[in-house]
């Protein structure tokens, strides 16, 4: 069991994928920014509790997973809701630093049972794929969803939820739909055009 990444590890510069999950690691290894061409990066299940401003180094993260953690953002930052390409974090999460909205090149947002709104800069991830949000109390769904068009995977079970955009029926190429256990007592039949779906 790990409880600190190596420092030897800041020098493998081409390194693409690393993971320190399900290790008790109690401290972000600030020694990984040097990691700037990592795609994917798992920090779940550990005792990390702070994410840092230094995330938004990883311009070319495609996927990265942080569920898990009861994180929180210190008061001395910029706070912007996080958002990035594949964030699973699955438990308490007050709010990230600002910048997080810039890794544009995000394509799969998970923050279920975080208890979070959706992240400010919303407009700016239009290349996400699969957005998850289920468990957060969340009450209304932004419009601003509606320009994720690459869209294939929704969640947004588990919610307080009691209406369904009708802007949302842009979303043609969703094949995956989940809004059990909310408010919503209707659905509008302009949904029919969601014709790819699979799963609802």
């Amino acid at each position: 069991m790990l409880r600190d990444i190596p420092s030897s590890l800041g020098n493998c510069l081409k390194l693409r994928q690393l993971s320190f999950a399900r290790n008790p690691i109690s401290k972000w290894p600030e020694r990984i920014t040097k990691l700037t061409n990592l795609e994917t990066l798992l920090c779940h299940s550990t005792l990390v509790r702070l994410l840092p401003p230094s995330i938004t180094i990883f311009q070319k993260l495609k996927r990265i997973n942080f569920g898990h953690n009861n994180l929180e953002v210190r008061s001395h930052f910029s706070y912007m809701y996080f958002a990035m390409t594949y964030v699973n974090s699955s438990f308490i999460m007050q709010a990230a630093p600002v910048g997080i909205s810039r890794l544009t090149s995000l394509e799969s947002l998970q923050m279920s049972e975080t208890q979070l709104p959706f992240p400010n800069g919303l407009k700016h991830l239009t290349n996400i794929s699969v957005l998850s949000a289920a468990g957060n109390r969340i009450t209304v769904i932004p419009k601003q969803l509606a320009l994720f068009t690459n869209l294939t995977y929704l969640d947004l079970s588990h919610n307080d939820i009691d209406v369904f955009p009708v802007e949302f029926c842009r979303l043609t190429n969703l094949t995956h739909l989940s809004l059990s256990h909310n408010k919503i007592r209707e659905v509008s039949s302009s949904y029919l055009k969601f014709a790819k779906l699979a799963l609802v």
